[in-house]
């Protein structure tokens, strides 16, 4: 006897839980997802409305982005399929995939975001919520990781932190050689603790993990040792960004840089976002840099200015709040998500001899019934 389960497909690749970081840097999870998506009418209008920040236009100012929605509501799926788009080449056999699933419900939607999408790539930087670190820490981070991924040797990320741990390391070589290292010593001596070495080491493997607070710990020592502060040519975000998209090596690889920060909600809930910081970085992002695009998109179960509610920094966020876009995910009709999860066998001779022919009368008249309720019109 034939079972429905024979005559229907389960698209498993979209009712999974995803997670971005994860998922993105593992090729096998990433290119299931990719083939296995077929996006539903909130995701393809939220999809369009970010996927816009890459248009050249003077008048397109809008890219940073807080992508907000209920539970369930498939913020990090999202995430995924445009952490795919943004990276991918758009002949890639994964995104034909894509586009081609777009297709199944939206042709003219995915002929639009195929010719938004144009030629090259973009660097994207998937951030780590789950590590608890502070915004420009996550965004250093995130940055590293996937130059990294991308085997990208020639583009180095001059940051403070390689700065002060260069320092570290060359006084270490002139020590190992036997050289006086007088002001080492006495470095070593302002790093507090009971055994200066334990210390050293812990800070060197903080400033790796581009920590501020290690930057901090190093500043002070090394102003006791030396009597002034070490300066770097970078010595912020705003700063290791601009470098790095003016990077000839950069630029001939890529279009720009696009940052999601999935949960991002979390790091903003927990005061772990400098309101200043965001809003320089939002500002610079309006014009990017020597024409390189730069894209932040962040994702959260409440609006932006709602994580500031009735805290210190409650103004703070209003005023920021003018520097982000907002794009919502509404909760789907339960017979929208079964239509983007379960399609039909029709190529199965069963379904053509038992289903389509012995009940092609009612068939005729729950399509009539759907159509005229509007229950599948995604």
């Amino acid at each position: 006897m034939t079972k429905i389960f024979d005559l229907v497909n389960f698209h498993t690749a979209y009712g999974d839980q995803v997670r971005l970081l994860d998922y993105y840097y593992n090729d096998n999870e990433n290119r299931d997802h990719m083939r296995g998506y077929v996006p539903i009418r909130s995701h393809r209008e939220a999809f369009i409305s970010l996927a816009q920040a890459q248009l050249p236009s003077k008048e397109n100012k809008e890219k940073v982005f807080m992508l907000t929605g209920s539970y369930g509501t498939g913020k990090s799926h999202l995430c995924l399929m445009l952490a795919n788009y943004f990276s991918s080449k758009p002949t890639d056999l994964e995104m034909t995939a894509f586009f081609d699933n777009w297709a199944k419900r939206d042709r003219t939607g995915s002929e639009k975001i195929r010719n938004m999408r144009g030629d090259g790539r973009y660097l994207v930087a998937p951030c780590d919520f789950g590590e608890a670190k502070l915004f420009d820490e996550m965004l250093i981070s995130a940055l590293e990781k996937a130059l990294q991924n991308e085997g990208a040797e020639s583009i180095v990320l001059d940051t403070q932190f390689k700065g002060a741990l260069k320092w570290i390391e060359e006084y270490e070589q002139d020590e190992q050689a036997g050289n006086l290292v007088g002001t080492f010593n006495d470095f070593l001596s302002h790093l507090g603790g009971d055994d200066p070495r334990q210390s050293l080491e812990q800070l060197k493997s903080n400033l790796r993990l581009n920590q501020n607070s290690a930057m901090d710990q190093f500043q002070e020592a090394y102003q006791k040792a030396t009597k002034s502060k070490m300066k770097f040519k970078n010595d912020s975000l705003l700063d290791i960004l601009k470098d790095l998209l003016a990077n000839h090596d950069f630029q001939k690889r890529y279009k720009g840089l696009v940052f999601l920060a999935d949960e991002f909600g979390y790091a903003l809930s927990e005061g772990r976002v400098s309101m200043s910081i965001f809003q320089g970085f939002a500002e610079m992002s309006k014009d990017g840099i020597d024409g390189m695009q730069l894209i932040f998109i962040g994702t959260g179960h409440r609006r932006f200015e709602a994580y500031g509610a009735n805290t210190p920094l409650q103004m703070d966020f209003r005023v920021v709040r003018d520097r982000v876009t907002e794009v919502s995910l509404e909760s789907e009709e339960l017979e929208q998500i079964i239509a983007a999860l379960v399609s039909p066998k029709t190529e199965n001779t069963t379904w053509q001899d038992e289903v389509i022919k012995k009940n092609s009368w009612l068939l005729t008249k729950m399509a009539g019934d759907a159509k005229r309720m509007k229950i599948f019109d995604i």
